[in-house]
């Protein structure tokens, strides 16, 4: 996943070399996903946070899909999908790429390089001009003043998907975090994973 962060952090960033800056690069242009199950369900995902959504979308507002991976193992991988209805859940899911299914973006992290609440010096940051400039790009009907606008909470449930290898082995909506462990049949046996 590192070069998940070299993608993003090199799109904020100029042509000119720095030290302890990443070169400007877009090796993902190109990149599909590739596996159809993860994508069938990330449309089924998009359709189902558009519609409990649709009054916001109709005003403007933004609505979007992140999916945060990560390994349980040497064969098993965990893809959680969740939404993110406010510039606020940008700051938390850095670093992403960005893929476009169905004309719509869907911001994709993983665990490996996720930043963690609790750390008093994060891993990465998001500088305050590159946050500014994907607001202007995805949100721009927000503003950065939280306190100008109504407080919306949108808590759906998340879809859980397990694969073992490239095989969709396990599918379930609840609420929790992208560490929660979900129950998974394998082998006719069912483990909390």
């Amino acid at each position: 996943m590192s070069i998940v962060c070299i993608v993003f952090c090199s799109s904020c960033y100029s042509k000119k070399e720095k030290t302890g800056s990443f070169i400007n690069m877009d090796p993902l242009q190109h990149m599909q996903i590739a596996n159809q199950s993860l994508k069938e369900a990330i449309i089924d995902y998009q359709e189902k946070i558009f519609h409990d959504n649709s009054k916001r979308r109709k005003n403007g507002d933004s609505v979007y899909v992140c999916v945060c991976s990560r390994m349980i193992g040497d064969s098993l991988s965990r893809f959680v999908l969740f939404p993110i209805v406010s510039p606020y859940g940008l700051k938390f899911e850095i670093p992403f790429i960005v893929y476009q299914i169905r004309g719509h973006a869907v911001f994709f992290t993983s665990a490996s390089t996720h930043p963690n609440y609790h750390l008093k010096n994060p891993f990465f940051t998001l500088p305050d001009s590159c946050y500014i400039s994907l607001i202007k790009q995805y949100f721009p009907k927000d503003t950065l003043s939280v306190r100008n606008r109504d407080t919306y909470i949108y808590e759906p449930e998340n879809c859980y998907l397990t694969f073992m290898y490239d095989s969709l082995i396990g599918k379930k909506y609840q609420h929790g975090s992208w560490l929660e462990k979900v129950l998974v049949e394998i082998d006719n046996k069912s483990i909390y994973l």
